[in-house]
């Protein structure tokens, strides 16, 4: 479960109680509090910043970065939940988000270099002074490198990643499919209608023939957000535009996100499926409701079974889920391909490393689950505008005959 949900959720509705945002809010405040003593200790003191003259007389800067990173931080991550006004809540998320990013590099960047500066020392014959200035140094730029580089791929175009994907078909000269997945799109206040106008031009510009979310649309209510969804309406496919919720759509009232998407033109797949035909091809599209769900709808428990019940032995299978691990209880003879997402491939360095404990498979295509599964590096970003290794991405999947 989001450890930011965790402490809101309310299990009678969607609206945080004022003593769990309070709550909420000393914890990110502590966290951020932590984080910046320990880049000033081992960065700016430790490593001989302040001493060393970069610092000097513009000790204020440091102080004034660290009030603003504890005003803003916190708020950013509470914004889905708090009731300002529009402009002044996007501000603060944007400000506390990109200070976010920034600083969970910088203090990762501090502890590497602090423990750089021990083992260089004993290797390299500079002094100590010239050794720490130049790490601390090289930890500042770096973050910031990050930052940057990170905000152009979180809110450039998304990388366009072509698979091929062979099924049974009535004829072995059919047309080939395509099919579009998209996935964490994250709609919220800072992925707004600039960046959906842009994405649904860029997927519209494919032809696809079928349009898969798996999961994730929004992180926020849907009656705040509904200008903004709404533009997903303008995504055309011949076949059908096709959805499952992820668990931020469940965060954030899942009853309200299903109503919209389904106004919107969407198919929401509840553990169920659709039949779409075309080319000599037919296949079915199953989809299962988020691995997390039932913590807040208990009749909305993933029931893999239930969604490819009814569909023909021998029929192609599609599956949608939002979690990688979805997979474990699937019936893996009958599924043809499994796409899924939530995991961001990590979205910036290091935290790649942490999905892996949570999910079996982090990015890409893997059959070692028992059938085969996609795994989408996803088209937005939740919380910093940053991804470092983890471009976003746009999958299309060319549907063709078996020879």
């Amino acid at each position: 479960m989001n450890w930011r949900h965790k402490i809101l959720h309310n299990p009678h509705q969607h609206r945080p109680s004022r003593r769990n945002l309070v709550k909420l809010w000393a914890l990110l405040s502590l966290l951020t509090v932590l984080s910046l003593k320990t880049v000033e200790l081992l960065a700016v003191r430790e490593l001989g910043l302040r001493d060393a003259g970069v610092f000097a007389g513009q000790w204020w800067l440091w102080r004034g970065f660290e009030l603003v990173a504890v005003g803003t931080i916190p708020l950013a991550f509470m914004s889905p939940y708090l009731s300002l006004k529009p402009t002044l809540l996007v501000a603060v998320t944007w400000v506390g988000y990109v200070l976010c990013g920034f600083l969970s590099s910088l203090f990762i960047l501090a502890i590497l270099t602090s423990l750089l500066a021990l083992l260089l020392g004993l290797l390299l014959p500079l002094s100590a002074d010239q050794l720490t200035l130049l790490l601390a140094v090289g930890a500042l730029l770096t973050a910031g490198l990050f930052s940057g580089l990170g905000w152009i791929h979180a809110r450039g175009r998304p990388v366009l990643e072509t698979r091929e994907l062979q099924v049974s078909a009535q004829r072995d000269d059919a047309e080939p499919l395509r099919l579009v997945q998209l996935s964490d799109l994250h709609i919220g206040n800072t992925v707004g209608k600039r960046f959906v106008r842009r994405l649904v031009a860029q997927v519209n510009a494919l032809s696809p023939d079928i349009i898969v979310i798996t999961g994730d649309v929004a992180d926020g209510s849907a009656a705040r957000l509904k200008p903004v969804a709404q533009l997903l309406g303008y995504l055309e496919a011949r076949l059908g535009r096709f959805v499952v919720l992820g668990n931020h759509d469940y965060y954030s009232g899942a009853d309200a996100w299903k109503a919209l998407l389904a106004d919107c033109g969407f198919t929401v797949l509840m553990n169920a499926h659709r039949r779409v035909s075309a080319n000599g091809i037919e296949l079915a599209i199953a989809g299962i409701t988020d691995q997390d769900s039932a913590r807040y709808h208990p009749t909305d428990r993933p029931d893999p079974a239930q969604a490819v019940a009814g569909i023909p032995p021998g029929m192609p299978i599609i599956m949608l889920a939002h979690q990688p691990r979805s997979a474990l209880d699937m019936p893996h003879e009958r599924i043809s391909l499994q796409l899924s997402g939530h995991t961001h491939a990590g979205q910036f360095w290091p935290f790649k490393y942490f999905v892996k404990l949570q999910q079996p498979v982090t990015a890409g295509y893997s059959e070692r689950l028992g059938h085969p599964l996609y795994v989408s590096r996803g088209t937005g970003y939740w919380g910093p505008p940053k991804r470092i290794f983890a471009r976003p991405e746009i999958t299309l999947f060319m549907i063709r005959p078996c020879n």
